[in-house]
């Protein structure tokens, strides 16, 4: 399992974030996956606002992205781009965590979503 995991507070760089997942998954997906994991990691920091902590891993050909909030999340996360992606969240007892899988089988799309090998 790799994982990459970095900290984010109120008035982070997106686009900042944004690099370092991508270097991270640079050659681990195809370009449109790793496009809509981008646009997901930016969307569930934005949602999540404050401050916490990004955890991106590979486990069994799956893509989790995982956001630990120092504060309690009001709403429900945001939808992913595509149905390829499952996401939730739930609370914890200092904050929250969010999340986004993309799995690598055939989705509702007619994708087929995972690594790129």
């Amino acid at each position: 399992m790799t994982s990459l995991w970095l900290s984010f507070g109120a008035g982070t760089d997106l686009a900042g974030l944004r690099a370092s997942a991508r270097t991270h998954l640079d050659g681990q997906l195809g370009s449109g996956h790793l496009d809509e994991a981008l646009t997901v990691i930016a969307a569930l920091v934005d949602h999540a606002g404050g401050e916490g902590e990004l955890i991106v891993s590979r486990r069994d050909n799956n893509l989790l992205i995982e956001l630990v909030t120092r504060t309690v999340l009001g709403g429900s996360p945001p939808s992913p781009p595509t149905p390829c992606w499952t996401y939730g969240a739930h609370s914890t007892g200092t904050g929250g965590v969010i999340w986004a899988e993309l799995a690598a089988r055939p989705c509702s799309s007619g994708v087929t979503a995972g690594w790129r090998r």
